[in-house]
Formats: C-alpha cells, sequence, structure tokens
C-alpha cells in the first residue's frame, strides 16, 4: 500500500509560499512560486531511485511583466502543458512568450526522499555502525522513540541556542537529510541513543527502536515493477506452464520478475543542442546467460551502465518468449563461451601486434636510409637547402618517435596474448584458484538462504549459485584425480602428518599440526612463527624419508 508523504492536491491554489503536489498521468509534480513572479516544477516521479533523474522547469517572468502574469497566463490555462513540458524537456510553442524565461535541468534523484514512503525499506536489525541511510530507514519506518533537538546555533561562534527539548517531525527531518546532506554526520552513544549533528551547531538525538519481525507480524513488502507489492517467495504458488505463442504481457512480466530482471522505460539525455530525447527500454538484473538472446532481438551491442538497451520498442513480451523456448544459459555454457571470447581476442591482439611490428619496422628502414643518404652532412646556415635540411630531420625524428611507439604497442599486445593464454589453459586447472571460487558462492548461498523472503527471483537466483559449486568442484575433482593418477599425494588430513613437508607458494615447510580444513607450519625465516595453509593451496607432499632426497 502506497505510503505517500505529500498531499495530491486536485487543482492549484493562489499560494506564494508553500509548495504544493499534482498527479498527472501516473507522475507527481511539485510546483513551488515564488511572489507570483517565477515558480519551479519538479517531476517527483523517480524521486529516491538512485542511478536515475528527476526532471525540472523553472520560469522567470520579466520586471516589465504584468502582474500574476505567471498565474494568469501559464497556470491558469496551461498547467497541463507545463507538467509534461517538464517531463518531456521539451517547449510547446504555445508557451513561448516575450516576458518569461524557461530553463530546463535535472536533479540527481539521490538527492530527494521519495514521495511513497513504502518504497524505503525497514531495518531489520540495528547496525553496528549507523549511517546517514540508516537514520532516514529508521525515522521514515518509525523504527524509533522521541526524535529531538538538543541545541541548535546560528553558527559556530554563536553560543545562544534555540529549539533545546523541541520533538522534531520525522519525515521533514529526513527530508532534509537527504536533500541537503552537506555537513551532516551521525553516531551511536554508549547509552543506546543515535546522534545527528550538522557541522557543530546542530545535534540531535534519538533512541532506535527497532525489533525483529515475527511470523505472524505483517512483514515489509518489496515493491515490484508496476509499484505494487511482491508477495514473497516463499509464500508464492509455483508459476503454471506458459505457452510462448500465447503469453500475455502480465505474464511475461512476472517470469522477468522470477528470472530477476527488469525493464523500464526512459528517456536519452542528449547534450548535443536541438537534439530531441529519444525513448529507450533498458534492461538490467540478472543478465548472465541471456546476452545472446538480448542480440538477437536487436538490443545495442554497447551497453549503458551495465544495461542492454533497446530502441524499437518494449522487449517484455519477446524476452520472455525467448526464455521460455531457449532458456538460461548454463555456468558451464557461459564459461565455454567467455574462453572462445577470450581465444578470439587473442587471435585480434596477434594481427594488432604483427601490424605494429611491421609498421615500425618500415619506419625504421625508411629512417636508415634517410641517414645514409643524408651521410652526416650539416645544416647549411643561409644556403637554399637549409629549410628542406630542417623539414627532413624533423620528418626523421617523427618517425622515430612513431616507430618506438608502435614498438611498445606491439609489446603491449604480446603481453595480453600472454595472459589471455595463462587464463584460459591454466586459471582452471589451479586449485587454490577454484578452492577459492568455491567459498566464494558457498558464501553467496547462505547469504541468498538467508534473505530468500526478500528475492522475487529467489528458486532462479539460487539455482545460478549451486550450478557455479557444482561446476567449481567438478574442476576440483578433476585436477585431484590427475595429481593422483601422477602418483602424487593429495593434500588432506588423511595424508599430511606432522613431520611431513609441504610446498606452499613454492617453498618447503615442516608441518607442525593438521587441523580440519588447514594445516599450520612453521616458518624458517621468522623463528618461532607459525602459518596456516589451506589444502586447495597446498602444491606438494614430502614425507620424513624423503627429506634428505629433496
Amino acid at each position: 500500500m502506497k505510503k505517500l508523504r505529500v498531499e495530491i492536491k486536485e487543482k492549484l491554489e493562489m499560494n506564494s509560499y508553500g509548495a504544493q503536489h499534482l498527479e498527472h498521468k501516473g507522475r507527481v509534480y511539485k510546483i513551488s512560486m515564488w511572489q507570483y513572479r517565477s515558480i519551479v516544477i519538479t517531476d517527483l516521479t523517480n524521486a529516491g531511485v538512485k542511478g536515475t533523474k528527476c526532471n525540472e522547469l523553472a520560469v522567470d517572468s520579466d520586471y516589465n511583466a504584468p502582474d500574476c502574469a505567471i498565474w494568469n497566463d501559464l497556470l491558469m490555462d496551461h498547467t497541463t502543458k507545463l507538467l509534461e513540458a517538464t517531463t518531456n524537456q521539451e517547449l510547446p510553442e504555445e508557451l513561448k512568450k516575450d516576458y518569461f524565461k524557461f530553463y530546463f535541468r535535472d536533479v540527481e534523484s539521490k538527492r530527494l526522499l521519495a514521495v511513497d514512503l513504502s518504497t524505503i525499506k525497514p531495518l531489520k536489525e540495528e547496525p553496528k555502525k549507523w549511517t546517514l541511510p540508516h537514520v532516514v530507514r529508521a525515522l521514515v519506518n518509525g523504527q524509533f522513540t522521541r526524535l529531538v533537538c538538543k541545541y541548535h546555533h546560528r553558527n559556530d561562534t554563536d553560543l545562544e541556542s534555540y529549539g533545546e527539548g523541541k520533538e522534531l517531525d520525522p519525515v521533514e527531518f529526513a527530508k532534509g537529510l537527504v536533500e541537503h546532506p552537506s555537513g551532516w554526520w551521525t553516531a551511536k552513544n554508549s547509552n543506546g541513543t543515535v546522534t545527528i549533528c550538522c557541522h557543530s551547531f546542530n545535534s540531535n538525538e534519538f533512541t532506535p527502536d527497532i525489533k525483529p519481525v515475527s511470523n505472524h507480524e505483517e512483514e515489509p513488502q518489496a515493491l515490484s515493477q508496476e509499484g505494487e507489492p511482491e508477495t514473497p517467495s516463499e509464500n508464492k504458488e509455483e508459476t503454471p506452464s506458459i505457452d510462448p505463442e500465447n503469453i500475455t504481457l502480465a505474464d511475461a512480466k512476472a517470469l522477468l520478475r522470477k528470472e530477476g530482471l527488469r525493464v523500464e522505460e526512459t528517456l536519452t539525455d542528449p547534450k548535443r543542442a536541438n537534439k530531441k530525447p529519444r525513448p529507450v527500454w533498458q534492461v538490467s538484473g540478472r543478465t548472465s546467460g541471456l546476452e545472446q538472446i538480448f542480440y538477437k532481438l536487436g538490443c545495442s551491442r554497447r551497453r549503458w551502465r551495465g544495461m542492454f538497451s533497446f530502441w524499437e520498442g518494449d522487449p517484455t513480451l519477446e524476452i520472455a518468449k525467448a526464455i521460455l523456448e531457449q532458456g538460461r544459459l548454463s555456468f558451464a555454457e557461459q564459461q565455454e563461451r567467455k574462453e572462445e571470447r577470450a581465444i578470439n581476442r587473442a587471435e585480434r591482439y596477434e594481427k594488432y601486434a604483427d601490424n605494429a611490428l611491421k609498421l615500425s619496422s618500415q619506419l625504421y628502414q625508411t629512417n636508415m636510409g634517410v641517414l645514409h643518404a643524408m651521410a652526416g652532412t650539416p645544416i647549411l646556415i643561409g644556403h637554399h637547402s637549409e629549410k628542406r635540411h630542417r623539414r627532413e630531420l624533423e620528418k626523421f625524428d617523427n618517425r622515430m618517435r612513431r616507430s618506438i611507439e608502435e614498438d611498445k604497442k606491439a609489446e603491449h599486445y604480446q603481453d595480453r596474448i600472454e595472459h589471455i593464454n595463462w587464463k584460459v589453459e591454466n586459471q582452471k586447472y589451479d586449485p587454490t584458484y577454484l578452492n577459492n571460487r568455491i567459498e566464494e558462492n558457498e558464501a553467496r548461498l547462505r547469504k541468498i538462504d538467508k534473505n530468500k523472503k526478500w528475492y522475487s527471483d529467489y528458486e532462479s537466483r539460487r539455482q545460478e549459485v549451486v550450478d557455479k559449486i557444482e561446476y567449481f568442484k567438478g574442476l576440483l575433482n578433476e585436477v585431484m584425480q590427475e595429481r593422483a593418477e601422477k602418483g602424487e599425494l593429495i593434500p588432506s588430513p588423511s595424508t599430511i602428518s606432522k613431520g611431513d613437508l609441504i610446498k606452499y607458494k613454492n617453498t618447503w615447510y615442516p608441518v607442525v599440526r593438521v587441523n580440519r580444513k588447514t594445516v599450520t607450519f612453521k616458518d624458517f625465516i621468522c623463528e618461532g612463527g607459525l602459518w596456516q595453509a589451506a589444502y586447495a593451496k597446498i602444491s606438494g607432499i614430502k614425507k620424513p624419508e624423503t627429506k634428505e632426497a629433496a
């Protein structure tokens, strides 16, 4: 359920002080007037959404304009056109008048407090270190008791304070923190209160009251793309099978939410003068394994902030059909394609390096021919050949510099090729790398299971991480089997004993203690120093009888 922090009015009222809010075509606008001679209209629809901007239109009237001209000539007759012009950032001809000046600008959405407070999620637990975003979430959702002013000075040198003990409006206070964050800081006190200060002349405090949500209480619900609350994934029924040919737009949107995808319609922000904004549909979220589907549907090859851009229309239906028909690539298939792209990249770099070497050699040979032709002839000052001689020397110098640059370019591409080849041939066979990836994804899986009620795409997200774990474990088992076939001992608590030598980072160390997940060994350089190594990071084992042979 929406929880608006402002009052939406049906029509504008003659008011030169307070801001008024109107709703038009599902968008919320803020209108502020000053002395009936200037107005500012802000589109607050995207307020609070990071990575977006809120459009704004400012109108000023000249001193020779009639009294209340802005009200009579604009607001009374053209309110709707002004609101649409604010969103589109384009001024209709009927609004252009000689004594009005129009200015378009945009404001970062993260610098505005959301109009719908239900989109701001409450805190699940009290943070270890309080920050301003934590304060805003707690105040907006009522997770506190008694927000009061401790003191307020006019400036740093004024010792007289006012407003002490006054209870503050939490929403207005949070709005000030978001829209004017400069100078604000917060800290947790030893008595359990949280202090919010602006520099050193404004101090306020509140007591956090964050209670864990029980199963019987109403839990905060995540908002769907349409702004409606979503049902937690654990309470959702399994989605019935959908026919790709007869899929509806509502089914397509539900499928994309289940897959962790978002499709957002927006407008471009052209930097060139007189260039009109274009509508664009941006796809973001968990796009791994779906890149080929997007490219086949005609998305832009170049990503913008990690999002796939579609220019011809809303791709929701087409993407949903393609997912139902083809599905998401498995992690193993994604890795194969990644290796193919890396190999193709190395081949391109090979051509770049060859071309750079050829050009460098040509420039060098040309310079050697010029050098032999000149044969050390000095510049004849005042002679008619002086200018030509200086030009030849300048060309010689430029060719030599270019030859050196091309040689460095070839060396750069050779380094890139070696790095790519090493990653393709060695990285997926490195036990340390594989063990780190397994631990990393197991931690990610625990986090997903812990917060599963907040994920609308819980099943798909979890299966993706499980596939990664199985893939890396399969590679690790293959590596260990190959080492066992070669007669090498596989590092484990059963194969390593106290007194053995282990090879860790190309150096042999004596084992002091064998643990369940690690081995404790002694450092030769630091006397008495003990270190630990995971079994996957041990590349060799020597038993006591083979110490002398080592």
